[in-house]
């Protein structure tokens, strides 16, 4: 039996939309003060009598660092850096100001990284200036290699932004919807308050959820002489059977797993992923296009070239890929479709998992997310993923952790489904 292919088709999957990332608010006005934060930032407006003039600011994924860091320097005309971009800075001109650095803990191990920080930290003082870390953990925890750096980071006062209660929280979800311009419904944000788990980072995992499961309705969608291949013969198509590949130009609106219908509504299970066989850290090699190198990872990810974890505990990004020789493939269409270019640093994992918990509230898994933390990541649909460095720790962990399920695929099937 043959269909028409209608000319008029719907995306379900997701509504089409300007990928345009929601830009937060980060002025002094808009931080919301509470007993949780009030010691962090009446710190920060002290700065001038930082002890020795330095200070690490300490909290989870979301808590409000960058907010503050953004306050400090409004107010001290400090200049802000990402500690994964040291090994390319300019440390003499970099010192000439009070200077932030954002997940300094993300410099340990690398060499270059590790000498910067180093560097900085002598010179942004000696010239008489401040300086302000920001972190996920205990300086004491951030493994660092240099003696030298590890002895003055150690020796830092360090004044941290504890987990929200209720009412941080509900004006944290307020500013996170305001942010994408989003007005919720008036028991939305109670209702948050009262089930989510007192975490920043859930926060704002939530809210982009709702959002893009708000723009997923399905949007008529106008197909351009879809086509078939035939060699390098192409011809239109006007109709097609089931198992047909019809071609149809693409202007960055489609990307893998969206689905066209005639508009039904369609109920299924996405693409899984499964575990990649190499892990390597994808670094950048010219700050001055973060923008490009970000724009060309996600568009390579949604083309399902590579997945892309991004770890929990200091944000940094790792490919992961079924072949080695995908990361040249990766570096190549980077540098000369996007004008980005990277590099690579080994990252040893024996699989990915994807983690799924019978009671996220429960002792157990609360231990399982502190003990694990090093190596657990999110993948690019924001599901956890437990990157196990070995077959000997992976067994471990679920012995230890039988509340905890592994699965070796994205998609499965929830606990008491």
């Amino acid at each position: 039996m043959t269909r028409p292919l209608d000319h008029e088709a719907f995306l379900m999957t997701r509504q089409l939309k300007f990928d345009l990332t929601a830009r937060p608010a980060l002025g002094r006005e808009d931080f919301y003060v509470s007993p949780a934060n009030a010691v962090a930032l009446s710190m920060i407006d002290a700065w001038r009598d930082w002890p020795n003039r330095k200070l690490v600011l300490k909290g989870a994924h979301g808590s409000g660092k960058t907010h503050l860091a953004h306050v400090w320097a409004e107010m001290s005309g400090a200049r802000i850096i990402r500690a994964v971009d040291l090994p390319d800075v300019n440390v003499a001109e970099l010192a000439q100001a009070p200077l932030c650095i954002e997940d300094a803990e993300s410099a340990a191990g690398n060499e270059d990284a590790e000498a910067h920080m180093f560097h900085l930290h002598n010179l942004v003082l000696a010239e008489g200036h401040a300086l302000l870390l920001t972190t996920t953990l205990e300086p004491a925890y951030w493994s660092l290699e240099l003696p030298d750096l590890k002895s003055r980071v150690q020796g830092t006062q360090v004044i941290s932004l504890n987990p929200p209660d209720d009412e941080l929280l509900g004006a944290v979800l307020g500013k996170l919807f305001a942010d994408r311009q989003i007005s919720p419904n008036p028991d939305v944000i109670p209702y948050l308050v009262r089930h989510a788990p007192r975490s920043f980072d859930v926060a704002r995992k939530i809210v982009a959820t709702l959002d893009d499961m708000a723009m997923g309705t399905g949007k008529p969608m106008s197909l351009s002489a879809p086509q078939f291949f035939f060699a390098r013969t192409r011809v239109t198509a006007d109709e097609a059977f089931a198992g047909d590949v019809v071609g149809i130009p693409n202007h960055g609106t489609l990307r893998i797993g969206d689905t066209l219908t005639e508009g039904e509504a369609l109920h299924y299970k996405g693409i899984p992923s499964f575990s990649p066989e190499h892990f390597r850290y994808i670094n950048n090699a010219d700050p001055m296009k973060s923008k490009q190198l970000a724009k060309g990872i996600d568009q390579l990810m949604d083309e399902g070239v590579a997945q892309l974890f991004t770890l929990e505990m200091n944000g940094r990004k790792i490919i992961g890929t079924v072949g080695a020789l995908q990361y040249e493939v990766i570096q190549y269409r980077l540098e000369h479709e996007y004008g980005a270019k990277c590099t690579y640093e080994n990252f040893p994992v024996h699989k990915a998992y994807w983690v799924e918990a019978a009671d996220p509230d429960s002792e157990s898994y609360q231990e399982f997310l502190r003990v694990k933390q090093k190596y657990l990541a999110r993948d690019k649909r924001g599901q956890l993923v437990f990157l196990a460095d070995s077959a000997f720790s992976l067994q471990m962990t679920q012995q230890k952790y039988p509340d905890v399920k592994l699965h070796f695929t994205s998609e499965f099937e929830p606990q008491g489904a």
